[in-house]
């Protein structure tokens, strides 16, 4: 009997992946055995979704989600799994399997909101806008699920019923069941300017003293730690644009641009862009937005060192293969040296390759 379809919303790789991996160890032989498949199956072989599903019912592998397990296997969102990214996700310890789900799920939530943000700038103009297209109109009103379903789908974005419902959970941050108009500016808004904010953070890191230093004259002294502190296990997993209680005017569009101009900012990304950013985040205060030009730089860095480190070690493991490889096909060779009557290494050449895909 088949296991139940997870929920995507909460889904966890480990088990699929277990069971995938002990399919590969009964087919290619134990401990070596993905090493072995990697030398019978056709590297330029890959699947879309159907392919994989259709791929798992030919192999007797059961999942409990094929949609997510195919998302988790293919963190490139090419829409395709090569057999160097399975047998990269088989041979990897759990900890790491939990490691990249995590990293799949931020970025697929972040990736959906981008669209989301792009599409509703594109045909309504605004948020505000866009929830009047529903009749609902003031801070009172609010979206269901099935509304923000049937909105994404006038995006032209088609969502899972699980994927939609981890975005829903996302954005609804009061855990209402309903995602008002300041949640939903809250959690896009940010997106519509936030690589112009990357850029921003990263021209003012170049500077001396960094961050902080630039904007020293326009803060209170030590109200923003020249070093931003670490991330807590819990925190969201989606940045969030700074915010002050309502009421609060916080800093003018007037000072800001005064500001950027001042530290040089407005020559390197034009006063429209910077317009750009103090729509989207007010209101806020100075400090406020130097705390999260330090976050959106850490996370930049972070992210470019962890691609770094997953290429390296990509490249390290390939390397180890490799040699791992030539060891044990050095030692048919060396038997077919000794005993150059063996009918049994002339078979192993005549034997066709198995592929992926039988």
């Amino acid at each position: 009997m088949a296991p139940a379809e997870a929920d995507p919303a909460d889904y966890r790789p480990e088990a699929d992946v277990e069971r995938l991996a002990r399919y590969f160890a009964q087919r290619y032989g134990g401990d070596d055995s993905l090493l072995e498949a990697r030398k019978a199956l056709d590297p330029e072989v890959s699947f879309d979704l159907p392919a994989f599903e259709q791929a798992l019912k030919k192999w007797g592998v059961k999942v409990d989600n094929a949609v997510e397990l195919f998302s988790h296997i293919d963190v490139d969102f090419s829409g395709s799994i090569s057999v160097e990214e399975l047998l990269n996700v088989l041979g990897s310890p759990v900890e790491e399997i939990t490691r990249r789900e995590h990293q799949r799920q931020r970025q697929e939530v972040k990736r959906i909101f981008e669209g989301l943000a792009r599409s509703i700038v594109e045909k309504f103009g605004s948020i505000e806008d866009a929830f009047a297209k529903y009749g609902l109109h003031g801070t009172d009103s609010s979206l269901s699920l099935a509304q923000l379903g049937n909105l994404a789908k006038r995006l032209d974005i088609e969502l899972e019923p699980g994927v939609l419902q981890r975005v829903f959970n996302e954005i609804d941050e009061d855990n209402t069941k309903s995602i008002s108009v300041q949640e939903l500016q809250k959690a896009l808004m940010y997106h519509i300017v936030g690589f112009v904010v990357v850029e921003v953070a990263n021209f003012l890191e170049q500077k001396p003293g960094g961050i902080v230093e630039a904007f020293g004259e326009f803060i209170a002294p030590g109200s923003v730690p020249k070093v931003a502190p670490p991330v807590l296990p819990g925190a969201p997993r989606v940045p969030t644009p700074p915010r002050l209680p309502v009421g609060e005017e916080g800093v003018s569009e007037e000072k800001f641009l005064k500001v950027l101009r001042q530290l040089k900012v407005l020559e390197h990304i034009g006063e429209s862009h910077a317009l750009m950013i103090h729509s989207a985040l007010k209101p806020f205060a100075m400090e406020d937005f130097v705390r999260r030009l330090q976050e959106e730089h850490r996370v930049a860095s972070e992210m470019k060192k962890r691609q770094k480190e997953d290429a390296e070690r990509h490249e390290k493991e390939r390397r180890r293969r490799l040699a791992e490889s030539l060891k044990i096909d050095s030692r048919p060779r060396a038997e077919k040296d000794r005993c150059t009557g063996c009918t049994g290494w002339s078979a192993l050449q005549k034997t066709s390759v198995t592929h992926i895909s039988k």
